[in-house]
């Protein structure tokens, strides 16, 4: 359970770097982007209820 997320998550060291165990980099959440998430979360967020 959680020891299992902790050991797999993305981490904040004390000298302020990640310790990222995927070696992911994150994306900026630009205005066009968040646009695009909140017209899919608010058109598409119903058919969760399908299933």
């Amino acid at each position: 359970g959680m020891m299992e997320y902790e050991r797999v998550s993305r981490q904040v060291l004390e000298d302020g770097t990640y310790r990222d165990p995927y070696h992911v980099e994150p994306i900026e959440l630009t205005k066009k982007r968040q646009r695009k998430i909140f017209l899919v979360q608010h058109l598409l967020g119903w058919a969760r209820y399908l299933f």
